[in-house]
Formats: C-alpha cells, sequence, structure tokens
C-alpha cells in the first residue's frame, strides 16, 4: 500500500467511476493512497486505541473518494464542529469539506463544503467493535479549485471522549493559525505523475498552456495535452501499450506567440482535434505570420491533419492581410471555409507570400485571387 506523509506532493492519477462503491465494506480500497495523520493540531490522543486513524483517497472524473477507518474507544455524535469528525482542507484562502458523521448509521453522514450541505454526494457510515468507518463519493463540481494539479492539502479527523468536550484533532500536513495547509502536498490531475516523468525522461521546453480531453477517443479517462514552443504532447494513463505520453516536435520556432488552442471534435472520428493558432516571424523582424492547424491521433500517433496561414503582417509597410476559419456542419466531420482574407496595405504588385521555413501549410486566400476563398472537405486522413 502506498503510504504518503503529505509533506512531499501526492500525485493520484483518475480512476473509473465505478472502481469504487460506496457501501462501507471498503472491498476496493486495498492498494490506494493512505494518509499519515500525525500533525497534532489540537489536544490530546491517549495512544492509538483512543485515536487510530486510516484515511484514503480516490478520485474519478465525477468525484472525490474517501474511505476512513478509524480506531476509537469511544464515538461521539459528530455535528462538524462538536464530537467525532473527518474532514479536509485545501487552498489559499482554503476551502473545506467536511463529512459530518452524525450517528454513522440511524442518521447518516452528510457532506459540507464551506458550511454548504452538498447535492449529490454519496456518504456510508458504520460502527465498528474498535471504532467507526465511513466512505464517501463528493462531486468534484462542489469542490472548488481541487483538481486540476498541485494544490496545499491536509485531511483532519476530530476525535472526542465525552459530550461537550473540545475534539482533539490529527492532521496529515501542518496547518496556519486560519486552518489552512502551508505546503504544496497533492496533485489530482488527469496527467497526475506524468508530467514529472516527461521532464526527466525527455529534453523539454515550459509549456504554453495546457489542456484536458481525450484525443485517443473512448470513455476512458482524460488525456492533458500540453503545448510548448518546441512540441506537443498527449500525457494519459490509459495511452496505448502503457507508454504514459507521447510527443510531437512541431517545427514552430522558438519563442512563438500561441494565439489559441482549444479540443474539439472536427473530424468524425473518436477522440477530440487540437485546433490551434500560433504567431510567428517569418522574416525576423521583418514579416510576422499567424498559422492555424488542427492536429489529432491517427493511427496511433499525433499527427497535422490540416495547416492554414490566417495572417500576414510587415509593420514597416503598414500592410495586412487577415482571414479565419470556419467549421461549418451540425456533426463531425465538418467542412473548414477559408473566407478571402481582408487587406490592408498589400495590393498584387507589392504582395509576395512570405513563409516560415520547413512549415507546410495553404497560403492566404488573396481577395484578387480568388472571391469565393477556399474550402476544404475531410477526406481519408487530412481535410483536402
Amino acid at each position: 500500500m502506498l503510504i504518503a506523509t503529505l509533506l512531499a506532493p501526492l500525485a493520484l492519477a483518475p480512476i473509473r467511476a465505478d472502481a469504487v462503491k460506496v457501501d462501507a465494506f471498503f472491498n476496493e480500497w486495498e492498494g490506494k493512497a493512505a494518509l499519515v495523520l500525525s500533525e497534532a493540531v489540537r489536544g490530546r490522543v491517549d495512544g492509538p486505541l483512543d485515536l487510530g486513524p486510516r484515511v484514503q483517497i480516490a478520485w474519478s472524473g465525477t468525484d472525490l473518494l474517501v474511505a476512513a477507518q478509524v480506531v476509537d474507544d469511544r464515538f461521539q455524535f459528530g455535528d462538524g464542529k462538536a464530537g467525532d469528525g473527518l474532514a479536509f482542507v485545501w487552498g489559499d484562502p482554503p476551502h473545506r469539506l467536511d463529512i459530518v458523521l452524525r450517528d454513522l448509521e440511524d442518521v447518516p453522514p452528510i457532506a459540507r463544503v464551506d458550511g454548504q450541505d452538498v447535492k449529490g454526494a454519496t456518504l456510508r457510515g458504520t460502527y465498528r467493535k474498535d471504532g467507526w468507518a465511513v466512505e464517501a463519493a463528493i462531486p468534484l463540481s462542489a469542490l472548488p479549485g481541487l483538481v486540476g494539479g498541485p494544490v496545499r492539502f491536509a485531511a483532519l479527523v476530530q476525535d472526542a471522549d465525552e459530550r461537550g468536550e473540545e475534539p482533539a484533532i490529527r492532521a496529515s500536513a501542518p496547518l496556519d493559525a486560519r486552518g489552512a495547509p502551508t505546503a504544496v502536498t497533492l496533485d489530482l490531475s488527469a496527467s497526475a505523475g506524468l508530467e514529472a516523468r516527461y521532464e526527466a525522461e525527455q529534453d523539454h521546453a515550459e509549456p504554453l498552456k495546457r489542456l484536458t480531453g481525450n484525443l485517443y477517443g473512448g470513455a476512458g479517462l482524460p488525456e492533458v495535452v500540453r503545448i510548448s514552443d518546441r512540441e506537443i504532447v498527449v500525457l494519459g494513463h490509459e495511452l496505448p501499450d502503457g507508454v504514459g505520453y507521447t510527443f510531437v516536435t512541431h517545427g514552430w520556432r522558438a519563442g512563438v506567440t500561441l494565439v489559441s488552442a482549444e479540443l474539439k471534435e472536427l473530424d468524425g472520428r473518436p477522440g477530440d482535434e487540437l485546433y490551434v493558432v500560433h504567431r510567428e516571424w517569418a522574416v525576423p523582424g521583418e514579416t510576422e505570420v499567424e498559422v492555424a492547424e488542427i492536429w489529432s491521433v491517427f493511427d496511433g500517433s499525433l499527427r497535422c491533419l490540416f495547416a492554414q496561414k490566417t495572417l500576414e503582417r510587415t509593420p514597416s509597410m503598414g500592410a495586412e492581410a487577415a482571414t479565419a476559419l470556419a467549421f461549418v456542419g451540425k456533426k463531425p466531420p465538418l467542412r473548414i471555409e477559408v473566407p478571402p482574407a481582408k487587406v490592408t496595405g498589400f495590393n498584387p504588385g507589392n504582395y509576395r507570400s512570405v513563409d516560415p521555413p520547413d512549415m507546410p501549410f495553404n497560403p492566404l486566400p488573396m481577395p484578387w485571387e480568388s472571391k469565393k476563398g477556399a474550402a476544404y472537405t475531410f477526406k481519408g486522413d487530412a481535410w483536402r
């Protein structure tokens, strides 16, 4: 079993939504991360029989999954403030998820985030001879800022041996005076653990943007697309053959500007496509261009299926020609239409297309060449 003190970031890959059944039997929790609650926040604990918490967490694409099995010689009804209880805090300023135990069985547990009851949460609790246990699935939509990257995080268990006494509290990480975790301790993201591996194994550039989606198709776990001025990287825990990541060098020049990037369904095959627009100097300091590209996983590898110049600008002439792609159709595969460029300063006599080296793409449709522009239909493995 993975044991985590959470003094270093714990990277957890997502699991499938049906991998854990919330029933307070805990059959599916073997091998999942267990947090060590060794920080004394408040009060005294008289040994492991007085309070011996075992708290585990996991997450799917929809829920935070929690399992707490606590050795406790005296259970006290928990109302979220007094009595026994379980909580998680994260972020700065901190958010707080309280698993309000109440009576565990006759009055089942409920979940509250920042004092508000959570709709759609599933919780089951049970008494044990040596303590109590609770299992829960909390919608991620109710947990702002918890998922998506490294975050300050701590689990807390509170224990009161007598009704009305101030509970003792133990936590998995240090807290400040506000009750907020003081260190980045948890990473719940689609690429949890994979980015560190990629950076350790490959020469790489710092990402300009990250997107989350599913380029490989199917109903599996999401992937992260990482875009830099050197490469496009796809990271995922269910990539074919368990490779963890795949990448391609796209051919842009160093120092490009990323204008936009999004994942959308375009070609009608399973999975998203990456639609990305970047700007670079075709001739440094003289002519600047923008290029729109569509990247997709085809036959198991990441490929550029379409590229179109959408802007050319020569500042010394005060000249510019610009267009934009239009995706046409009610459902994929979508047709691409490129209207004639809107032109300032260029004319048939002074315009000479200037392109970055070794970067194939369709030229700007100039109004003196075509009044209708250009149109492309997806055929086989590309838009033509």
